[in-house]
């Protein structure tokens, strides 16, 4: 017999709280297109006053029950609840200029999780329990982001709910268990703050006045347009103070409220529940007598929701317009619909051509860059999305992507697993951070169990993670600073410096077993077909200066694919939008991770797993003899073998990767694939011979001269290779001192590698150098 299914009520809350829940996350009710917290109440809406309780303990079934009956109830997520030893945080970007969006975000660790609303980026991470809410402002009063860490109690919406403007929040990333979020502490604040100060934040006096400047004290603004709000404000009260869902809130004599201010800290030092209600809301003035600050209704609504003016005058404005309704109240006869998710944009546009690559000394040749298949196409769709693009940086997120769905399931022709260590080397504001946000996006859509950390802290933490799930890509940016740490032999740990060894075990396992060294708290342990994937980032002299001479001898760098480039790229609008990966895009990647039958995929994912499921053949004889062409090249260059030496395996596994995009059902490595592969990993070796010579050092002095022979050879206005003392000088910028720079210049003209002249430039006599190689 069939029994009829009740269908649940459409609303957000009811649609997220479980899933949500699942991952680690505290949710309650907000009122329907709204961001306040609230419930129900005699059949209508009613703000919800004592939510803060749920930072610190978890709702019942019964009220998560309760709330999820409640039709159209927008969702939060509380901030400051525990994580382990952390808390959830989120760092809430408020600037509409895209490029200070990018920086801003960009000086944050990469997360796994982030949403949109109406306008802004928000961003979840763990905690610091130290850490505390602020926001940051321009001298301007121009709002650049907000730290929200729960302290004072915060709520934020989230993804499904609808904005009290219309538009559905979304995700850009995520969710994800909150166990995975990285973590953000100290000195990712002191990084933060760094970037903000250069935005225009004023700094730690600018946190300290938050508490008792009013927002409008310095507005450039018509003070007669936020008279008139005010003033409407203070007559009508009950049509916006209860909206605000400020802690404790109580109507008082004389049509007044009172309330908790929690945006400032206690003067007493009590807990929130403690805290006496010193905000006094009525008619004729606020006050808050626990700081003695007055307050305006605008200024008000900026402290309560810590927003900027601009936003608080666009909420107080619409809360006035709506005078006639009841207080506290959401009719009942409104229909609430949730709109369906949008559209992705990208999904019937056929990912182009990127843009016209120019060939310029010492950069990647073009036709390496064209790749037929699906690595062509992810290139493609990274390069189309990112505001500076790099096609050669986007190449590299596009082979690890690949390189990732494939592994311990495919195996090229000669045995060779497709994990590779990518290295993407740009100059500083060159568009580096895009490439590896794709990556978070792509992993986090199609294989999110397979995206690693960050960041490796030890040795163990290496380990474990291969032990748990033995295919993973890990999207590393200021991968230079990474190694610098693991390499530090005074200051790291030796868990930190045993990092590098295991990486290399690692990258060499093509469906072998690694054994783990045994210590007293940690046994040892066989992970079988490790598949770790890299994507570093870093700039060219950060990532060779963290070096030392043993990386190059003991074959660290040379498991390196290095994709480097020098090119600055003009910024321009992305044709593309970033957050929607095209659908063909994903069918290719999911194609090639679940290849073969279903019992294949689970024994290529099965930690015992210790043999490839599907053998990749040569297509043709010619194929085979590329390679054995390249191996004969590789061997006839003997002294440079600490570059080289896997530089013929890196090519099989390029070659096999490009099979794969181009077909999953039937991969063959055609000799097309063979050339390919051979040419870009030659590309990569000369590369890192060249450069390693130009940037890497065994000591400050050689570090020193590198860095003057580094300015003569980019030259000035005379030209590339030829500098006068002057400019040399401002060059420097007193990072040498002039006798030293004296020194070095000695030594490089007696090295024959620098000659110094006397010219007339310009009706005057300079000493001019010019470099000789």
């Amino acid at each position: 017999m069939m029994t009829a299914q009740s269908t649940a009520p459409a609303g957000p809350y009811a649609a997220a709280q479980s899933a949500l829940g699942d991952l680690g996350y505290t949710c309650i009710p907000l009122l329907p297109r709204d961001k306040a917290p609230g419930q129900r109440r005699g059949g209508r809406w009613v703000l919800m006053s004592d939510w803060p309780q749920f930072r610190d303990r978890a709702p019942t079934v019964f009220e998560k029950n309760a709330w999820g009956s409640w039709e159209g109830a927008n969702i939060g997520i509380i901030l400051g609840t525990p994580i382990g030893d952390h808390k959830l945080i989120a760092v809430d970007i408020d600037s509409l200029d895209p490029e200070e969006v990018e920086t801003i975000r960009s000086a944050c660790p990469s997360t796994p999780m982030a949403k949109k609303g109406a306008k802004g980026l928000t961003m979840f991470f763990r905690g610091s329990p130290s850490l505390k809410s602020r926001g940051y402002k321009t001298a301007e009063k121009r709002g650049l982001c907000d730290l929200l860490t729960g302290n004072a109690t915060r709520q934020t919406v989230v993804p499904p709910s609808i904005h009290p403007y219309g538009p559905t929040y979304t995700w850009l990333a995520g969710p994800v268990p909150a166990h995975d979020l990285p973590l953000f502490d100290e000195t990712c604040l002191e990084r933060l703050e760094d970037t903000l100060a250069h935005l225009g934040w004023g700094g730690e006096a600018e946190v300290q006045a938050r508490s008792t400047r009013k927002p409008m004290d310095t507005h450039d603004d018509d003070p007669s347009i936020w008279s008139e709000v005010n003033d409407a404000a203070l007559s009508n009260m009950a049509a916006w103070v209860p909206a605000l869902g400020l802690y404790g809130l109580r109507p008082v004599s004389r049509g007044g409220y009172e309330a908790v201010a929690t945006w400032r800290p206690s003067g007493s030092g009590q807990p929130i529940e403690k805290r006496k209600r010193n905000l006094k809301i009525y008619p004729d003035g606020i006050r808050d007598f626990g700081s003695d600050v007055g307050y305006s209704p605008l200024d008000l609504v900026c402290a309560a929701n810590n927003w900027t003016l601009d936003d608080s005058f666009q909420w107080l404005r619409d809360r006035l317009d709506m005078v006639e309704a009841p207080i506290f109240v959401v009719p009942e006869n409104v229909p609430v619909t949730i709109p369906p998710p949008p559209v992705s944009e990208v999904a019937s546009v056929p990912v182009a051509p990127p843009p016209v690559h120019q060939q310029q000394e010492g950069e990647i040749p073009a036709d390496l860059l064209d790749v037929p298949g699906l690595v062509g196409d992810i290139t493609r769709w990274i390069t189309r999305t990112g505001r500076k693009p790099q096609p050669v940086l986007a190449l590299g997120a596009a082979l690890a992507i690949v390189g990732t769905a494939a592994g311990r399931k495919f195996a090229g022709p000669t045995r060779s697993a497709t994990h590779l260590y990518v290295l993407a080397l740009a100059p500083t504001g060159a568009g580096k951070n895009h490439p590896l946000d794709q990556i978070m996006r792509t992993m986090t859509v199609t294989m999110p169990r397979e995206l690693g950390p960050s960041a490796f802290m030890s040795y163990s933490a290496v380990v474990k993670r291969l032990d748990r799930h033995p295919v993973v890509l890990c999207a590393m940016d200021e991968f230079g600073s990474f190694l610098a740490k693991i390499n530090n032999r005074k200051n790291s740990s030796g868990h930190e410096q045993a990092i590098s060894g295991v990486l290399r075990t690692a990258w060499g396992c093509s469906f072998s077993s690694m054994t783990t060294p045994e210590y007293a708290s940690d046994p040892s342990r066989v992970i079988h077909s490790p598949a770790l994937t890299i994507y570093g980032a870093s700039t060219h002299e950060e990532f060779y200066r963290s070096l030392q001479g043993a990386d190059i001898h003991n074959g660290f760098l040379n498991r390196f694919l290095i994709l480097s480039t020098r090119i600055r790229p003009d910024e321009q609008e992305p044709d593309l939008d970033p957050y929607n990966l095209p659908d063909e895009i994903k069918a290719g990647i999911d194609q090639i991770f679940y290849a073969g039958n279903p019992l294949a995929t689970a024994t290529a994912h099965n930690t015992c797993a210790d043999a490839p499921q599907i053998m990749i053949p040569w297509k043709s004889p010619s194929a085979q003899e590329v390679y054995r062409a390249l191996c004969r090249e590789v061997q006839g260059r003997e002294s440079e073998d600490s570059f080289l030496a896997r530089t013929s395996e890196m090519a099989i596994r390029l070659a096999t990767i490009a099979a794969l995009g181009e077909s999953s059902e039937s991969p063959a490595v055609s000799e097309a694939n063979m050339r390919w592969g051979a040419a870009l990993a030659m590309w990569s070796a000369n590369r890192m011979i060249a450069e390693t010579g130009q940037f890497m050092s065994e000591n400050d002095r050689q570090s020193e001269q590198q860095l003057v022979l580094r300015l003569i050879v980019a030259g000035d206005s005379l030209g590339k290779g030829r500098i006068s003392q002057g400019e040399l000088t401002r060059k420097i910028n007193g990072r040498l001192d002039a006798s030293r720079v004296k020194s070095i210049l000695a030594a490089l003209m007696e090295g024959e590698q620098v000659e110094e002249s006397r010219e007339e430039v310009r009706g005057k006599v300079k000493r001019i150098y010019r470099a000789l190689q």
